[in-house]
């Protein structure tokens, strides 16, 4: 293998082809829609051709952490994946680069609460169905109260704004 300035852990579009760096760690993942967003990172990162230590230095971040997002070790933020499209110049497309790591974290947390936790719950002693209950069920409860609660919050922004936009516009109608 051959160094190339140009790219790292991919192949190099600007040197014919040539592997450049040490081959990119195999992805493993928990979940598939995670291991879809990692892999299109990867393919961005490899399209943008530059390396790592570049890519990590533009997104400000070390290249350890770069590399545990790009490995699937850990799933990388929204705040993380943002910067490194950004970085890429891939920024037309960051509405679907969203989307993509939504759907990733909705993945890592299920919305239903496996049937064998509530049968086991049934069946068990008042400190255990508890501590299931804090395990297993209570995260949905508050990920669903968050929810709702954003909801709430952005339909209210809505509401001061329209009534700001209206009292303004009947202000400047009155000079």
């Amino acid at each position: 293998m051959t160094g190339c300035p140009h790219s790292a852990n991919a192949l190099c579009p600007t040197c014919s082809g040539q592997v450049a760096g040490r081959p990119p760690a195999e992805i493993v993942v928990v979940t598939p829609e995670l291991a879809e967003l990692i892999r299109r990172l990867r393919e961005l990162h490899a399209q943008n051709g530059m390396t790592r230590r570049e890519l990590a230095a533009a997104i400000f971040c070390s290249e350890s952490t770069l590399s545990r997002d790009l490995s699937g070790a850990r799933c990388p933020t929204w705040k993380q994946t943002r910067a490194i499209v950004r970085a890429c110049d891939d920024q037309r497309h960051m509405i679907l680069w969203q989307r993509r790591w939504e759907h990733a974290q909705a993945s890592l947390f299920p919305t239903r609460v496996p049937g064998r936790y509530l049968a086991a719950m049934v069946h068990s002693t008042r400190w255990e169905r508890f501590r299931r209950f804090v395990r297993y069920v209570a995260p949905l409860v508050i990920r669903r109260l968050a929810i709702d609660a954003v909801e709430r919050l952005k339909t209210a922004a809505r509401w001061v704004h329209s009534a700001a936009t209206s009292a303004f516009a009947r202000l400047r109608n009155q000079r």
